[in-house]
C-alpha cells in the first residue's frame, strides 16, 4: 500500500521538476540570447558601417540556432 503512495509522490516530484526545469531553461535562453547579442554588438562596432548590419544578422541567427540546438 505504501508503494502506491510512493509512486504517486515520485510522479508528482517528476512533474514538478519538469516544470521548474522548463521555466529555468527558458529564462536562461533569454539571458544567454541578450548577453550574446550585446557582446557581439560591442565587437562589431569596429567594423565599417556597411558591413555591420549583415554581420550582426548572420551572427545573431547562428547564436539562436546554437542555443536552440544545445540540448540535442
Amino acid at each position: 500500500m505504501f508503494a502506491f503512495f510512493d509512486g504517486v509522490v515520485q510522479f508528482l516530484s517528476t512533474v514538478i521538476d519538469f516544470i521548474i526545469n522548463f521555466f529555468s531553461g527558458l529564462l536562461h535562453f533569454f539571458v544567454m540570447l541578450t548577453s550574446s547579442l550585446t557582446f557581439l554588438a560591442a565587437v562589431v562596432a569596429y567594423l565599417p558601417v556597411f558591413l555591420q548590419v549583415f554581420v550582426l544578422a548572420v551572427i545573431g541567427m547562428s547564436i539562436v540556432y546554437q542555443i536552440i540546438n544545445h540540448g540535442g
